[in-house]
């Protein structure tokens, strides 16, 4: 998924009226639509809440196209490392002609675009970089038990292997926050042992700081550059 952005447009239509309804996310020149909605009638699976479904408007989708686009994401949503995944099969990729395979890979870039959008960062794969040997851009967090280093990226904020992390929350942690560092701890981000935290994209900034520190933290005031200037204060700079 490769090629460089251009401005587009996303429409997106609340059915009932309600943000909280079925929504109907279109985007400008692509033949798919995603529907958006929470829960129904499926009582049995208690692990979601909502779901995205997407479909072409011009039905050129078929059976093949759906298994190749269900493999695609698991595998990126593996390697992305971002949520926990409860999918227990590796469907392998179906055999397609080059034509179909082509048509797939572009129907699955619009995808990628439209997740963000909604909140679903599960396939946002951090670039790993590898950090400068004069360590420039970086950031440094040093409180609460918590000593690591990360960075800005076009991705999100990145934690760098070998920061460290406050073992356990805070009194006043967030049950989000609670939930968020068990799944990074199950999956293997966070070593209960050591505290380590490896190569980990995070939204904010903020989100970050809150995983190192177990509880609340202003990221942009918790990480500093190595002379000591917030990351607000470098922000500030950047756009004048």
């Amino acid at each position: 998924m490769t090629g460089t952005s251009r401005p587009t447009s996303i429409r997106i239509f609340l059915a009932n009226g309600s943000p909280d309804g079925i929504r109907v996310v279109e985007k400008s020149n692509w033949t798919g639509r995603a529907i958006v909605a929470s829960r129904n009638h499926a009582s049995r699976k208690d692990f979601w809440t909502w779901f995205v479904a997407f479909t072409s408007t011009d039905e050129n989708l078929n059976k093949a196209h759906v298994r190749y686009l269900e493999s695609r994401l698991l595998a990126r949503a593996k390697t992305a490392n971002q949520w926990a995944l409860d999918n227990t099969a590796a469907p392998n990729e179906p055999p397609l002609s080059e034509a179909a395979r082509a048509d797939a890979d572009w129907f699955l870039a619009e995808m990628l675009v439209i997740y963000p959008i909604l909140g679903i960062d599960a396939f946002e794969i951090a670039a790993h970089e590898p950090a400068p040997r004069d360590d420039a851009g970086d950031f440094v967090l040093e409180q609460r038990g918590a000593a690591a280093r990360g960075r800005e990226t076009r991705d999100g904020f990145v934690v760098l292997e070998g920061s460290q992390a406050r073992l356990h929350e805070v009194g006043s942690a967030k049950p989000w926050l609670r939930d968020l560092r068990q799944q990074l701890l199950d999956r293997g981000v966070l070593d209960q042992a050591d505290g380590h935290v490896v190569f980990t994209r995070f939204p904010s900034p903020s989100r970050a700081a809150a995983v190192l520190v177990g509880g609340n933290a202003n990221g942009r005031k918790a990480w500093r550059t190595p002379d000591g200037r917030m990351l607000r204060d470098v922000q500030a700079e950047r756009t004048g």
